[in-house]
């Protein structure tokens, strides 16, 4: 997608550089491919996440099973959210380690829209809480409810996690999944 990553670049007037580029499923026509892409701009490191055609047009589980987060949190998280991350969460992580290890004073903002916005959520909690020291933030829209109450709570307690989303309209609230961050 090399002429809409150069538009992003013209248009961004205060992005830098693309830092990485990651995806994981097929490529090709069966839109089955999830991408993250990491920027520069200033001194704040940006993560934008898409998640496939279907899953960004919602064709997945409303109420999936729910799986525990294995950072010790006791999080819980539903499972098709956390496996479509963690495909891509290893070759993220070590990138913004060693991003943040050459700018020490550097923020992490995490961003996406639909699915991406799920999978930018865990990303944003799960950096948040093990790398401490830093700040991070999320800002997502239209995003599907990614755990139940405990995984709210857990993101909602987190001191160096700034998140906030934008909904259109109201949105559906039941006891099995809640949205997370500020309106």
């Amino acid at each position: 997608h090399r002429p809409i990553v150069e538009s992003l670049l013209e248009c961004g007037k205060d992005i830098s550089e693309v830092k990485g580029f990651f995806t994981s499923g097929t490529d090709g026509s069966s839109g089955v491919r999830r991408e993250v892409l990491v920027l520069e701009r200033q001194n704040k490191f940006v993560c934008v996440f898409r998640g496939t055609s279907a899953e960004q047009h919602g064709r997945f589980a409303r109420q999936p099973e729910a799986v525990e987060l294995p950072d010790g949190s006791n999080a819980t998280v539903f499972v098709d959210r956390y496996s479509a991350f963690a495909e891509l969460q290893t070759n993220v992580f070590q990138l913004l380690d060693k991003l943040a290890a050459d700018h020490p004073f550097c923020d992490i903002l995490f961003a996406g829209h639909s699915f991406g916005a799920a999978m930018a959520t865990l990303a944003a909690y799960s950096y948040a809480n093990t790398r401490t020291s830093l700040r991070v933030a999320c800002a997502v829209s239209s995003c599907p409810r990614v755990g139940p109450a405990d995984f709210r709570w857990a993101v909602h307690s987190t001191p160096n996690l700034n998140m906030w989303r934008l909904e259109y309209g109201r949105a559906n609230q039941n006891n099995r999944a809640y949205g997370v961050g500020h309106i």
